[in-house]
């Protein structure tokens, strides 16, 4: 029944009657991500077997609704017998004509909170989430139903935009009377003609789903790029966490490079070191990853070796071939 009421919603949005002359047909677009994989993590039904997965299937509806305000629906597919259909985001933005420059985002959404989290998983230059990100967000990353305000800062020719974020906590703990705040501050440095730095500061609270207590999350997110050309580049990417809960102190890191050094090929590696919001051991993770371009922002393979070090557990390897193509504007690789 929930499938016939998305597809039906879906169907409403796509083809609309023209009530007023405001409207107009909305960009929609599908973006598959099909993954092929081998692993030897003990105690798993699937180690050493080849295995094929369609990790989900993203629906992108994305149009203006009038020359102020947009719209923005991401339904994922994601075949699971829990939960085959989710409604990843569905917001509006007010973009001009309030006060003081101020924009307003309204509904479900991934919250700007460090860099990476406002991202869509496809988009990534790498394949896998982040550790700290997973232990501390879940596999879909922090995002709340609510309001986000933000606006630009007044910081000469340093870009600098602060938000604020007020949500039920409803995917945090399941209780909306347990509300969610978070903000951050993000700064973008032009350092030379070829070299760029983004630095962001974000913080959080709200109350814990695993501890049942109140939470406080501080995060510092960098960002540097140098491009040559427009088919030669290097990417820096740092994030860490630090938590507080329930009388006791975690915290996340990784750091991620990705060279392209040529029109349609790419090499990158991520680390990652990261505990849990409950517990303080340690997993470690490394990977490598290789990317292949073959139609640019519409088609990209990602081929990931990865290793993977649980604190008291052995480690295992992992080996992954991601597809990811999109059929519309909303692309598969703009991170």
């Amino acid at each position: 029944m929930k499938n016939l009421v998305v597809l039906c919603l879906i169907f409403f949005i796509g083809y609309r009657p023209s009530f007023s002359q405001t409207q107009v047909n909305p960009d929609i677009s599908v973006i598959p991500d099909f993954r092929t994989s081998w692993h030897n993590e003990p105690g798993t039904e699937d180690k050493n077997h080849l295995n094929f997965n369609l990790e989900e299937v993203e629906l992108a509806i994305q149009a203006p609704l009038n020359p102020y305000a947009r719209a923005d629906v991401f339904v994922a597919f994601t075949g699971q017998e829990d939960e085959p259909v989710d409604i990843e985001e569905a917001y509006f933005t007010i973009l001009k004509g309030l006060p003081l420059n101020f924009n307003i985002k309204g509904g479900k959404f991934l919250v700007d909170f460090s860099k990476l989290n406002s991202a869509h998983p496809h988009a990534y230059p790498f394949v896998y989430r982040p550790l700290y990100q997973s232990n501390y967000f879940g596999d879909e990353g922090l995002k709340d139903e609510g309001v986000e305000f933000n606006t630009l800062l007044p910081t000469g020719d340093v870009y600098t935009k602060i938000s604020a974020t007020i949500g039920t906590g409803n995917s945090l703990d399941g209780e909306r009377n347990n509300l969610f705040y978070a903000s951050r501050m993000n700064s973008f440095f032009t350092l030379s003609d070829y070299t760029v730095l983004e630095t962001g500061i974000s913080a959080a609270t709200g109350i814990s789903d695993s501890t049942s207590k109140r939470f406080k999350y501080l995060n510092g997110d960098l960002k540097y790029k140098w491009r040559k050309d427009q088919y030669t580049s290097f990417t820096l990417w740092a994030e860490g966490l630090w938590s507080r809960s329930a009388g006791l102190s975690t915290w996340g890191f990784y750091t991620a490079a990705n060279y392209q050094f040529k029109r349609r090929f790419e090499i990158g590696s991520k680390f990652d070191l990261s505990q849990t919001i409950d517990n303080k051991d340690l997993t470690r993770m490394v990977s490598v990853n290789f990317n292949f371009l073959p139609v640019e922002e519409t088609l990209v393979f990602r081929l990931v070796v990865s290793n993977t070090k649980p604190e008291g557990s052995k480690s295992f390897s992992a080996v992954m071939l991601q597809t990811v193509f999109s059929l519309g504007p909303h692309k598969a690789h703009a991170f």
